[in-house]
């Protein structure tokens, strides 16, 4: 796997365990900013540093989650 498929795997694969989360925890206010990550997700350039501002921000909505 190269270095830009796996980037995009992990910006992915954080998208998705923070909508899971977020569902699981019933924290449907949240919803909206998924909806808007997984749009930056899918137009984001196949560019590393993209692909790691949309990963992180996924990671960023799961640690809100997890301090409420």
């Amino acid at each position: 796997m190269s270095r830009a498929d796996a980037t995009e795997l992990t910006a992915v694969r954080a998208v998705i365990e923070a909508q899971i989360a977020v569902t699981t925890a019933q924290r449907y206010d949240l919803l909206p900013e998924i909806r808007t990550l997984r749009r930056l997700y899918k137009n984001a350039p196949v560019q590393p540093e993209a692909l790691h501002q949309v990963r992180d921000a996924a990671l960023e909505v799961l640690e809100r989650l997890r301090a409420s």
